[in-house]
């Protein structure tokens, strides 16, 4: 046999919250989760479809528009930017003044 309990709707909408603060308690939003459009990166879109290409951002179309991992474009220009730091300066040991300008002459032309 069945019963049938009535409540106000105040007290549902509280039963309703309270199901859906306990549901939502263990999932978190993680930054890998965050979609940005191509305008919102700063970079211009002919690398940024280079990079999805080659597998380094992650994308996803949404509607007309394509949207890229955020997390994956802050590691993208992080290692970019380590790439282009400044290298050690190369020591150079040449016995006369001709031979060291030489020397960095070439070592300037090859970086």
């Amino acid at each position: 046999m069945s019963s049938v309990v009535v409540i106000s709707p105040d007290e549902l909408a509280k039963l309703i919250d309270a199901a859906v603060k306990k549901a939502l308690d263990g999932a978190s939003v993680r930054r890998s989760d965050s979609w940005i459009s191509i305008k919102a990166t700063g970079l211009p879109p002919t690398t940024i479809r280079k990079l999805i290409k080659k597998g380094t951002i992650r994308a996803a179309k949404v509607g007309r528009e394509l949207r890229v991992n955020a997390e994956d474009v802050h590691n993208y220009l992080v290692s970019a930017s380590e790439a282009k730091a400044d290298p050690e300066p190369e020591v150079i040991e040449a016995a006369d003044t001709f031979e060291a300008a030489r020397a960095r002459a070439r070592a300037r032309r090859s970086a």
